[in-house]
């Protein structure tokens, strides 16, 4: 080697607008983004008006945080798990979570499987085996971690979302 150190490529900002845009991963993130380039659109506008119009552009983005705020708190409740870009529990691909009453099935290829969730881990149990297959009933929803109570087992087993379907 000459002694001289290589050359580094141009070291890439942390806010520059390719990582920006790849922190946007999730619903909240891009709820956040759009609120501020929102704000920075109409402050813009607003430093170029006169005095009356630059109080309605206050009122506008007023308006907008509360807009934004209020949709995001909606969803919040009813949806939280949107907010993270989590899928409802229930199975893939399916627009909204089990809840007791709901008629499933219970999947055949998941013997021997424990899941691990946020919440804790729920067990597989050889003695649930029997019952793989077979359509059933919710009768309990339990929240940590999210499990299911079936009346096929008399309640006695946690169920994890992933081993049941939905059956209409």
């Amino acid at each position: 080697m000459n002694g001289k150190k290589p050359k580094n490529p141009k070291p890439r900002r942390e806010g520059s607008r390719a990582g920006i845009l790849a922190a946007i991963t999730t619903p909240l993130g891009f709820f956040a983004l759009a609120m501020l380039v929102a704000e920075a659109l109409l402050v813009a506008l607003a430093l170029t008006l006169d005095l009356a119009a630059r109080r309605i552009a206050v009122f506008i983005l007023v308006g907008l945080l509360v807009v934004i705020v209020a949709g995001v708190f909606l969803i919040a409740i009813f949806r939280p798990e949107a907010l993270y870009g989590q899928r409802a529990p229930g199975g893939a691909g399916k627009d909204r979570p089990l809840k007791v009453g709901d008629r499933i099935r219970i999947r055949s290829d998941i013997a021997g499987q424990d899941v691990v969730t946020d919440d804790g881990v729920i067990a597989w149990n050889a003695e649930m085996k029997p019952h793989l297959g077979k359509e059933t009933k919710i009768i309990a929803v339990e929240k940590n971690p999210r499990a299911y109570r079936l009346e096929i087992d008399d309640e006695r087993y946690q169920w994890a979302p992933d081993w049941l379907e939905r059956h209409d």
